[in-house]
């Protein structure tokens, strides 16, 4: 799933489309097909043997957490579906509802493996960042130091720095963990 604007997750019937358009794709639902022999007779049609499949898959969901409104209450970003899949013969139907759930599970885990990455290199970015500003303050102030000026203007940057390096120390322990 993608999130919008508002860092949040989308609705149900855009979860539900997204399920589909992910976590069961074309390739994995024909992929699917051959090894349940679901729509054997549309076998030499690939189109018409996923239309088949996609008919008899039925993804409800149960709570999404998703929702705007569920989500001021509880920033929990998870839903609960269910997923089932109509076939004739019920261990058939039972097997493929279960590797459907199997295929969302692993694009679930893959995309917030994508986003716990993105996020760790966003802050180890940020970290090198605040670290190189961190030192080009600590140099000027030790050239101010050195000079042992008492022009007033001298003072007044040094204080400026100061301040501006607890701001960002403060910034730099967030991003690290440690505040």
């Amino acid at each position: 799933y993608e999130l919008d604007r508002g860092g949040r997750p989308p609705p149900g019937g855009e979860l539900r489309a997204q399920l589909f358009d992910v976590a069961f794709s074309r390739a994995k639902l024909l992929a699917l097909g051959e090894r349940y022999d679901l729509y054997s007779e549309r076998s030499g049609l690939p189109t018409w043997r996923l239309e088949g499949i996609r008919e008899d898959i039925e993804v409800e969901i149960l709570q999404n957490y998703f929702d705007p409104e569920h989500y001021m209450i509880n920033p929990v970003r998870s839903a609960r579906v269910v997923v089932s899949f109509w076939h004739t013969d019920p261990e058939t139907a039972l097997a493929v509802a279960r590797e459907l759930s199997e295929l969302i599970t692993v694009e679930q885990t893959r995309i917030r493996a994508e986003a716990a990455r993105s996020t760790s290199e966003g802050l180890a970015q940020r970290t090198q960042v605040l670290m190189g500003e961190l030192a080009s303050i600590d140099r000027e102030l030790a050239s101010l130091q050195a000079r042992g000026s008492v022009d007033p203007s001298d003072k007044v940057r040094a204080a400026n720095l100061l301040e501006i390096k607890e701001g960002l120390e403060s910034e730099l322990a967030l991003s690290q963990g440690t505040a």
